[in-house]
C-alpha cells in the first residue's frame, strides 16, 4: 500500500492513537504530523471509544495504535474490532518489552489469528518514524527485541534441538520457519511464499511436531539458536 501524498484534503487518511496525553504526547502527534503530512493523526483516551468513531471515515482509516496500559481490553477486543475496523492495521505502543513480549504470546494463542503490529516508543525518532510508516503502509512489525526477549524468558528451561531435527522439514516448512523467526506473522508469511494462511499455519504445525517443541516461539528460538551455531562453526 502507497501513502499518496497529493490531494491531501480529498486523499488523507487517518492514524488513530488510543491512549492519554501522557501515553502519546501532543509531542508525539506533531512529529508524526510533520513526518506524513499526508495523515491526520488523532488520539482518543480509551480503546472502548472506538465504538464511537465516524463509521463513514472508517475507510480512510490506516492504523490504530493501543498503548501497552490497555493490552488487556486489546487483547479481549483484538478480533472484534480487526473485523470492525477492516483495512487498518492494530498495533501496540510499548515501552516495557517483557510486558509486550507476554501480548505477543496471547495475541498468537488467543486472538483467532488476528493480526497485531508493534511500535516501540522508546526508539530513536528515525527509526520510531521508519516503523511507524510501515504500519501506516499495512505491514504488521515484530521488533527483534521481543524475540529475543522470548529467547531470554525461556533460558532456564532451555531446550536445545539437534541439528539433524532441521533436516526433518520440508523446504517449505523451513521457508516457513525462517520467516516466522524474523518477526513476520502468517498474514505477512503467506504474501512472501504465495501461500494461504490456513497453509502456512499447516506448515507451522507440522514444524512444531517434528521439531518436538510446544509452540511457534520455541521454534523461532531453535532455528535462531540453529543459524547462531552454524556462523560459529
Amino acid at each position: 500500500m502507497i501513502i499518496d501524498e497529493t490531494n491531501l484534503d480529498k486523499t488523507k487518511v487517518i492514524c488513530l492513537f488510543v491512549g492519554t496525553a501522557h501515553d502519546f504526547s501532543d509531542h508525539v502527534l506533531r512529529i508524526a504530523s510533520e513526518e506524513f503530512p499526508c495523515c491526520d493523526f488523532q488520539r482518543i483516551s480509551h480503546i472502548n471509544d472506538l465504538g464511537f468513531f465516524d463509521r463513514n471515515g472508517r475507510h480512510n482509516l490506516r492504523a490504530i495504535i493501543v498503548h501497552q496500559s490497555q493490552s488487556t481490553e486489546l487483547l479481549t477486543q483484538l478480533s472484534k474490532i480487526s473485523d470492525g475496523f477492516h483495512g487498518a492495521m492494530l498495533a501496540l505502543g510499548y515501552r516495557d518489552v517483557p510486558a509486550a513480549r507476554q501480548v505477543a504470546d496471547a495475541a498468537e494463542t488467543e486472538a483467532g489469528g488476528a493480526q497485531l503490529g508493534y511500535l516501540p516508543m522508546n526508539l530513536e525518532i528515525d527509526r520510531w518514524v521508519s516503523v511507524l510508516r510501515l504500519l501506516l503502509c499495512g505491514e504488521s512489525y515484530m521488533p527483534r527485541e521481543l524475540i529475543e526477549q522470548a529467547a531470554a524468558v525461556q533460558e532456564p528451561a532451555k531446550q536445545t534441538v539437534p541439528d539433524k531435527l532441521f533436516d526433518r522439514l520440508t523446504e517449505r516448512e523451513f521457508e516457513v520457519l525462517s520467516c516466522a523467526a524474523q518477526g513476520n506473522q502468517n498474514k505477512i508469511i503467506a504474501d512472501k511464499l504465495g501461500l494461504s494462511v490456513h497453509t502456512v499455519k499447516l506448515h507451522m504445525h507440522h514444524v512444531i511436531a517434528k521439531l518436538g517443541v510446544h509452540n511457534r516461539t520455541e521454534a523461532t528460538i531453535c532455528y535462531l539458536e540453529q543459524q547462531q551455531s552454524a556462523r560459529v562453526q
